[in-house]
C-alpha cells in the first residue's frame, strides 16, 4: 500500500501511470487526471450551456447513478448544469475519445483520426496533437490553400490547447458526417432493392433469397453501394474536408 500526501494532481497522475502493472488500466483512463484533461473539462463546463467532458469509460453513468449524489463533490458543479432534462439519463456529454477523433479530423489529421482510438492516449505524439496543440492563423491559411492536406500540416500548430468551442465545433462536424452517411446495413439494403427492380436479385416476403454469392456479385457492380461503402470508411477524412471548406470560406 502506498500513502502519498500531495496537492499536485500532475504528480499523482504520473505515479498512477508509472505503477500501472498489477491491474493495468487502459491508456485512456490513465490519462483521466492529467493537466490536459482537467483543463479541457473545466473549459467545457464553463460554456453556456455547460458540457461534461467524460475522461474515463462509463464515467457519466457512474456519476449520475443514485440521483447523482456524489456528482457535485467530484465534478465541482451540480448534475443539473449538464442535463437539460433531469428525468432522463442523458446529458450534454462529450467523450474525450470522441473529442480526440473529431479534433484530429478538424485540424487536418483525418487519417490519424481514423486509426485505432487507443493510440490517442497510448502514443505521446498523438496525445499531444489531440489535446496539447492547436492551429495558428498560419495553419488555417495554409490549410485553406493546400491541395495536399498532409503536406507540412504540423508546421502551423502551436503548443496550446484548443478552445472548448473549437472542440465542440469539431465534434458537431464529425457527428453531422456520421448522420449523413447511412449505416452499412441501410445502404446494402437499398442497393439490393435496386437489384430486385433490375431483376438481378430475388426477394420474397421481405427477405432477399438470392444466394449470397449472387448478392455479393451484384453489390460489387453497384456503384452507389461502393460509393457509400467507401464513404462509410472515411468519415474522419470527410470531416477534415468539411473543415477545409470552412477554412476557405471563413478563415480562422
Amino acid at each position: 500500500m502506498k500513502v502519498i500526501q500531495t496537492g499536485e494532481a500532475d504528480f499523482v497522475s504520473k505515479i498512477v501511470q508509472s505503477t500501472n502493472n498489477q491491474n493495468p488500466m487502459s491508456p485512456r483512463n490513465l490519462k483521466g487526471n492529467t493537466q490536459e484533461q482537467r483543463t479541457l473539462r473545466a473549459r467545457m463546463a464553463s460554456l453556456s450551456p455547460s458540457w461534461f467532458l467524460q475522461v474515463m469509460e462509463g464515467e457519466w453513468d457512474s456519476l449520475t447513478d443514485e440521483g447523482g449524489r456524489f456528482f457535485e463533490a467530484i465534478v465541482g458543479q451540480s448534475m443539473a448544469a449538464f442535463k437539460p432534462n433531469t428525468r432522463t439519463k442523458g446529458g450534454r456529454v462529450l467523450d474525450n475519445q470522441e473529442a480526440a477523433k473529431a479534433w484530429l479530423s478538424f485540424i487536418g489529421f483525418g487519417d490519424k483520426a481514423g486509426d485505432r482510438v487507443t493510440h490517442f492516449f497510448a502514443d505521446p505524439n498523438m496525445y499531444d496533437l489531440a489535446f496539447s496543440r492547436s492551429p495558428t492563423d498560419r495553419h488555417w491559411r495554409d490549410f485553406s490553400d493546400r491541395a495536399d492536406f498532409d503536406k507540412g500540416r504540423e508546421d502551423g500548430l502551436e503548443y496550446k490547447q484548443g478552445d472548448a468551442q473549437q472542440y465542440l465545433l469539431a465534434h458537431a462536424i464529425l457527428e453531422y458526417v456520421k448522420a449523413f452517411v447511412p449505416s452499412p446495413q441501410r445502404f446494402r439494403e437499398q442497393a439490393l432493392n435496386e437489384g430486385v427492380k433490375a431483376g438481378r436479385i430475388e426477394k420474397r416476403s421481405g427477405q432477399f433469397i438470392s444466394p449470397p454469392s449472387v448478392q455479393e456479385t451484384y453489390l460489387s457492380e453497384n456503384t452507389s453501394y461502393q460509393a457509400w461503402r467507401l464513404m462509410s470508411n472515411m468519415k474522419e477524412v470527410l470531416a477534415e474536408s468539411a473543415a477545409h471548406l470552412l477554412a476557405r470560406k471563413y478563415g480562422r
